[in-house]
């Protein structure tokens, strides 16, 4: 609990930009990959480069909207000399759509060159020499991305409806999943990272009450030292903003007191390594915050600003609501990995 703590400090220091952007998924078909796996390689390193040169996120959440290319020979021809060398003249273009539905948002065409001892090499060395940086591929991704953001303006209800229905459903995983797609350029964020909140806590209500019943259930069934270990630990896992926390603190000073009879002096000998962790667990949060200060000094202008434009209430449950938040995309993440595998079509676009 103390390491998540400090984990919360860090993500109020870090502030807006820990927020979810636009998120792409760099494309290629299966067949290059079996034809050509070096040319495969290649262009989807350019493609995650592009991605990340230009402020945007290479998706680990969505899978629906692409950033793919496709590159067509414009010549060839044979450089003279001795050795004879191969040249290269093809245009690579690129393409952000949304892979699911085949819509294509935005496309641009880069000319590249190559040169080499093979037509193979002088085919490799102009994907190497292909540019990815500049106005023209700014613009590309700025109407692609803006595409991007205009579909979760329109679909954002739809999303928040799903979202409440997995929630009713117990389904939190997919929910949070749902609400992750929304991007920070979309007017409905703010209100995506609310629900997120609320799915966090239904979803830290209902674990923490499994936990509980978890519990009582050792508990019951064994009076013992080694049973009332377990069921302390397991009860250690509910937060302090659970609805159940209190009632699984009276229930750890229940089998502290009834352990206490059972064998006191083992018992005490085990609460106080017990006691002994969590002091030196407070004091490692201690050394670990008076660091943190020295680098939110660098981001004092931005917690300023954010603080501003926040409410006291918003300002008091910061702190847990950014760790929920965080939490709840980490289950997305690894939710969005057991889903199965998108198909994309992308018929037309090439």
């Amino acid at each position: 609990m103390m390491k998540r703590l400090l984990f919360i400090f860090y993500i109020l220091l870090m502030g807006p930009c820990m927020m979810a952007q636009i998120q792409l998924t760099p494309y290629l078909p299966d067949e290059l990959a079996q034809k050509s796996p070096e040319t495969y390689r290649l262009l989807i390193n350019k493609l995650n480069n592009l991605i990340s040169q230009n402020g945007l996120v290479i998706s680990g959440n969505s899978e629906r909207f692409i950033l793919t290319c496709n590159c067509v020979e414009v010549s060839k021809h044979i450089v003279p000399g001795a050795p004879n060398k191969y040249a290269y003249v093809m245009d690579c273009n690129f393409y952000i759509g949304d892979g699911v539905s085949g819509v294509k948002y935005a496309s641009i065409s880069v000319p590249t060159k190559g040169v080499g001892n093979s037509e193979s090499k002088a085919y490799m060395n102009a994907i190497k020499n292909l540019r990815t940086q500049s106005p023209l591929i700014s613009d590309f991704l700025n109407n692609g991305t803006n595409r991007i953001i205009d579909y979760y303006e329109r679909q954002s209800q739809g999303i928040f409806s799903s979202a409440k229905a997995c929630m009713a459903n117990g389904d939190y995983q997919q929910a949070t999943y749902l609400l992750n797609l929304v991007p920070q350029g979309c007017s409905h964020f703010d209100e995506a990272q609310e629900l997120l909140v609320d799915v966090f806590n239904q979803m830290n209500e209902a674990d923490s009450r499994k936990l509980l019943m978890q519990a009582k259930g050792l508990w019951a069934a064994n009076q013992n030292q080694a049973t009332a270990n377990q069921a302390v630990d397991i009860l250690s896992q509910i937060e302090p903003f659970a609805s159940s926390y209190n009632e699984a603190q009276d229930l750890i000073k229940s089998i502290y007191s009834k352990i206490d009879v059972i064998n006191k002096r083992t018992w005490n000998e085990y609460v106080r390594n017990q006691e002994h962790q969590r002091k030196m667990e407070k004091l490692e949060v201690k050394a670990q915050m008076e660091r943190d200060k020295q680098n939110a000094k660098i981001r004092e202008t931005s917690i300023k600003a954010a603080a501003a434009v926040s409410t006291q209430r918003i300002k008091a449950n910061a702190a847990v609501n950014a760790q929920k938040i965080r939490a709840a995309r980490d289950v997305a993440v690894a939710y969005a990995l057991t889903r199965p595998r998108v198909v994309y079509h992308v018929h037309g676009w090439y």
